[in-house]
């Protein structure tokens, strides 16, 4: 177990203050916040790169507080992925097992297993001005692994991939990580890796912790809504796939059936999280009856916050909540006020699905 303790450290003007959380073992753990908040600064406190200013850092018990990088027997994976590029990718991998000393046999067999597993066989001679993105990262992923470091540190290694790439590595390294079983720290500003890969996480704006758990505990705390608006903004429900059929999803909700389209050739998951952007949902009176419309849900006004051009409409939804926004033209039209029945509507494709 990584446990920090009380971790501060000053930057000029920029305060990280009183860092205190634990990662188990095993875990895949995510440090989520916005751009300046302090997230690489404390990966590099972890790592060693840094030292804090007060606080401590234990790892088993053991005070690593002042050890240098390199005692730490931790793997890092920069957001460059950081791959030599006059070297193979066989030489990437090899590299840090050529630093400690392995024989020639035993480098190759570990470098072919690491491989395997990284489905980077056929990879192995090229460089890595050839390579993919997607196959860039399987390398740095596979030469942080290869040395069988007490954690990998992983810093932002999804967000120079496109959307599809992105999508085919998140899923790459859940597998990974439960075929290898290893202890994972990974930082990062985007809601959706954090949903789809954070066994826990922590939040961090403005160099403060804000809350440490369960991804959707973090995200339900209305202490964090407040601090971070995203949060605040996004519709997240918990979802359990009841049925699969011809590339759509019927979800059962805390708001009822939801159905969307197929997130992914086939579905290895039953549980889930269900998200809907406030903008998609449509707002009425009455019933909407469109072919193209595949969710409707009975619902009735429970707060209106008026944001001047546009009002957020919250939802009491059977037993859940919805957030919408519409326009101070729609808002005047349809005549709501808190209690008034209404119904909320909005398209299959319009709803996203995160794994869990």
């Amino acid at each position: 177990m990584l446990r920090l303790n009380n971790i501060s450290y000053i930057l000029k003007d920029f305060k990280l203050q009183d860092i205190t959380f634990s990662v188990n073992d095993y875990e895949y753990f995510v440090i989520m916040g916005p751009s300046g908040a302090g997230k690489t600064v404390l990966l590099e406190i972890i790592l060693g790169i840094r030292r804090q200013h007060s606080g401590e850092i234990f790892l088993d018990g053991k005070d690593i507080s002042t050890l240098p990088p390199e005692k730490r027997g931790f793997s890092y994976v920069p957001q460059d992925y950081g791959l030599f590029p006059h070297m193979t990718v066989y030489e990437n991998i090899a590299f840090g097992l050529k630093l400690r000393g392995f024989s020639k046999d035993v480098i190759d067999r570990k470098v072919r297993w690491i491989a395997e597993r990284t489905e980077i066989l056929n990879l192995l001679t090229r460089r890595p001005y050839t390579l993919s993105g997607g196959e860039k990262q399987r390398v740095a992923l596979a030469r942080a692994l290869i040395i069988e470091p007490k954690i990998i540190l992983l810093d932002e290694p999804l967000s120079s991939l496109d959307i599809r790439i992105r999508s085919e590595i998140k899923k790459f390294i859940k597998k990974l990580h439960k075929e290898l079983k290893f202890t994972a720290i990974h930082v990062t500003h985007n809601f959706f890796d954090a949903a789809e890969l954070a066994d826990r996480m922590v939040l961090i704006v403005n160099g403060r912790l804000l809350k440490e758990g369960f991804f959707i505990d973090v995200i339900r705390d209305p202490n964090v809504a407040k601090y971070f608006e995203i949060f605040s903004e996004i519709n997240i429900l918990k979802g359990s796939v009841s049925k699969e059929y011809k590339g759509v999803l019927s979800i059962e909700t805390d708001i009822g059936r939801i159905i969307t389209s197929l997130p992914y050739g086939s579905i290895d998951f039953k549980e889930c999280l269900v998200s809907i952007r406030p903008e998609d949902i449509v707002v009425s009176k009455q019933r909407i009856i469109n072919t193209s419309i595949r969710n409707v849900v009975k619902c009735k006004v429970d707060g209106i916050v008026d944001k001047g051009t546009i009002i957020i409409i919250i939802m009491k939804c059977r037993g859940g909540v919805l957030k919408a926004v519409i326009t101070r033209g729609a808002f005047e039209d349809l005549e709501l006020r808190k209690g008034s029945k209404v119904y909320a509507a909005f398209k299959a494709s319009t709803v996203h699905v995160i794994p869990r």
